[in-house]
């Protein structure tokens, strides 16, 4: 029985980011945990075995910075392709200001058979510096609406799960962090098979904050919080969190799905 981990960079493999050396070397006084701590203690990993169901690398379809309309592509080609019945997705969708957009210097044809690669870069996640491409990021979408949409068709994705008996742990950490943020979040709309109780990604990341703090010995102070933003221990890690922050994460969501 096999754990297919679809969704972005909160459910990738973790190993430390292009941005660890510089930033531990400079600023955490070469106190954080390198590869041989969190290689391979990614939260889904934990949480995919405390299921009973085999994690792997090769089952593992995450990708930093994607969009929602690629982690739905990567579903919709597995369900057809290599799926078991015994098997088990869990589905890690993003952000719904991502969104793709045609590099005119890159242009790929989408192809349904071609996973490894999103056909389109996305925008949203980062500044592209591409003015209009992030203009229309900023000020032309209605991000209230898009969030909806989002939430809506994932929705009745797992209605197709349930009426197909498809077994699926959906994990909405991202839109739980905004909505414990926002008390009007998406007021009168209530999905049908998404528990927005589900725990929000601040609980690892908060323990990570805690963790760093407790290695430096001291508090991060106003004088220093442009460095900390800018070599913030999320950033540091592919999946955004330490062994510390996916080991108290992957506690919280076990403990989420036992009381389910």
């Amino acid at each position: 029985m096999k754990a297919w981990i679809i969704g972005d960079s909160f459910g990738v493999p973790n190993i430390t980011s292009k941005w660890y050396d510089k930033a531990n070397s400079e600023f955490y006084q070469g106190l954080l945990p390198g590869n041989d701590i969190v290689k391979g203690n990614e939260w889904t990993k934990q949480v995919a075995e405390s299921l009973g169901y085999e994690y792997s690398i090769a089952t593992n379809f995450s990708s930093r910075g994607c969009s929602n309309e690629s982690i739905l592509h990567k579903i919709d080609w597995l369900l057809d392709n290599m799926f078991n019945s015994e098997d088990i997705l869990i589905i890690i969708p993003t952000t719904s200001n991502r969104f793709m957009y045609k590099d005119l210097k890159h242009i790929k044809q989408f192809k349904f058979d071609n996973i490894e690669e999103i056909h389109m870069p996305t925008a949203g996640g980062v500044n592209t510096h591409i003015p209009v491409i992030d203009e229309y990021n900023t000020l032309h979408r209605d991000h209230n609406y898009e969030e909806y949409k989002m939430i809506s068709t994932f929705d009745k994705l797992l209605s197709h799960l349930k009426l197909h008996k498809i077994k699926y742990l959906f994990c909405p950490g991202m839109w739980t962090c905004k909505q414990d943020q926002d008390s009007n979040f998406l007021e009168g709309y209530t999905p049908t098979n998404i528990d927005l109780t589900f725990p929000a990604y601040d609980i690892g990341l908060e323990a990570d904050k805690d963790y760093a703090e407790n290695l430096l010995k001291r508090k991060i102070n106003a004088e220093e919080k442009w460095i900390y933003d800018h070599f913030a221990v999320a950033d540091l890690y592919t999946n955004h969190m330490t062994h510390i922050g996916n080991n108290t994460y992957a506690e919280a969501v076990i403990e989420w799905f036992n009381d389910k």
